[in-house]
């Protein structure tokens, strides 16, 4: 029983004191409050120098150099609704191929652009006939087909186009070939210029009355300030005496190129070699016209 009294007591001492110690902590609150105050305090300050360390001091930044780009930006323009005009004429490019034609009625087919010529062979209406050339003024077409290997001339207003135009032929100039040998072009052949005529001399060629068909004389010509191809026939009744020759061409100043001419013996079905006419006499300068002075009253 005293053990038991004894334990009782023990305890008691032990609640009381730790009782007392509890109410003296509990009357101290500035005691226990200034420790962690202080803590909180330093704890901040030393986290905002070791921040400041590392950020400022240790570190070097290198800049980053900056890059330009030269792509061009491409700026697509509106659609305007105002047509473009162009201030050069389109230009047409002619073909390469000679047109083909088909003959309109039977015709005789010339050695040359001008009735001046005598007739090569008779082509019938319906033939197709190729444009090889053509004159200067496209009034004549140089044609080949199948029924005469030698081209020929015809009137242009005597056929009509298969295939392309008729100036998609090039300008040609006649070929009287093949030559006769039977007979020489005329001798002594001269000129003479009175004004813008010139008229060129020869002499007869001794010819048979069968053979007999003439002269020709194609001559390249000055004629409103452009250089022009004149042929010209020549032929009178049958004389073998005959004398003297003559005939007369218009030829104006104003051409940068020269003027010429050339003549054949003709015979009824081919033409001699040619003979050129020289010297062809230059014509003359223009004369200016002196101007009107009309005096002021």
């Amino acid at each position: 029983m005293q053990t038991k009294s004894f334990s009782r007591n023990l305890y008691r001492l032990f609640t009381i004191a730790f009782l007392l110690i509890l109410v003296g902590v509990s009357c101290s609150p500035a005691a226990l409050v200034a420790t962690p105050v202080q803590t909180v305090v330093v704890v901040p300050q030393v986290i905002t120098q070791v921040v400041t360390q590392i950020v400022y001091v240790p570190v070097t930044i290198t800049p980053t150099p900056t890059v330009y780009t030269t792509d061009t930006p491409t700026i697509t323009p509106i659609p305007s609704n105002t047509p473009t005009v162009s201030s050069t004429p389109p230009t047409t490019t002619p073909t390469n191929q000679p047109p083909l034609v088909t003959v309109l009625v039977n015709t005789e087919c010339l050695f040359g652009p001008d009735p001046a010529y005598i007739g090569m062979t008779e082509i019938k209406s319906g033939s197709q006939e190729i444009a090889i050339g053509r004159s200067q003024d496209t009034g004549w077409l140089y044609v080949q087909g199948a029924d005469h290997k030698t081209p020929c001339w015809i009137k242009t207003a005597l056929a009509k186009a298969i295939n392309g135009v008729f100036t998609d032929a090039p300008v040609a100039t006649p070929v009287l070939t093949p030559y006769t040998s039977a007979y020489p072009p005329p001798p002594a052949v001269s000129t003479t210029r009175t004004g813008n005529s010139v008229s060129i001399f020869w002499l007869p060629v001794a010819m048979s009355q069968a053979d007999y068909n003439g002269y020709l004389i194609e001559a390249w010509v000055c004629q409103g300030g452009k250089l022009v191809f004149v042929p010209k026939s020549y032929v009178t009744s049958y004389d073998k005496n005959s004398k003297m020759m003559a005939i007369a061409i218009t030829d104006e100043p104003g051409c940068s190129q020269p003027s010429s001419a050339r003549i054949y013996t003709v015979t009824t079905t081919a033409y001699s070699s040619p003979k050129n006419v020289l010297p062809w006499p230059p014509a003359p300068t223009p004369t200016p016209a002196t101007p009107t002075i009309t005096p002021t009253p």
